[in-house]
C-alpha cells in the first residue's frame, strides 16, 4: 500500500493528538480524585471547589493548546529566551 507522505503525517497527528488527549482526561480524572480524598480540604477555610475549577480550566486550556496551530506571542518570546528550545522556534511558522 503506498500513501502520499502528507496523508500519513496528517493521520499520524490526529492519532498523536488523540493519544494525547486521552492522557490529559486520565490526568484530570486522577486530580479530581485526589482533590476529593484530600481530607485536608474538609474544612471550611479550604477551597476545593476553586481548585476543582482550576483543573478544570488547566483541562480546558491544555486541550486548546493541543488543537490550536497558532503560537502566541508569549510563547515566542520564551522559545527566543531559551537556547534549548532555538531549534524548535526556527521551525515555527512566521508570525
Amino acid at each position: 500500500m503506498e500513501w502520499p507522505w502528507q496523508k500519513f503525517d496528517a493521520l499520524y497527528a490526529a492519532h498523536s493528538k488523540r493519544i494525547i488527549k486521552e492522557e490529559l482526561v486520565q490526568r484530570k480524572i486522577g486530580q479530581i480524585n485526589a482533590l476529593w480524598a484530600n481530607t485536608n480540604l474538609d474544612s471550611a477555610e479550604a477551597n476545593r471547589g476553586q481548585a476543582l475549577k482550576d483543573v478544570e480550566e488547566q483541562f480546558d486550556s491544555a486541550i486548546d493548546a493541543l488543537y490550536s496551530d497558532e503560537v502566541d506571542e508569549e510563547q515566542r518570546d520564551e522559545l527566543k529566551e531559551n537556547p534549548f528550545f532555538a531549534p524548535v522556534e526556527k521551525g515555527l511558522p512566521p508570525k
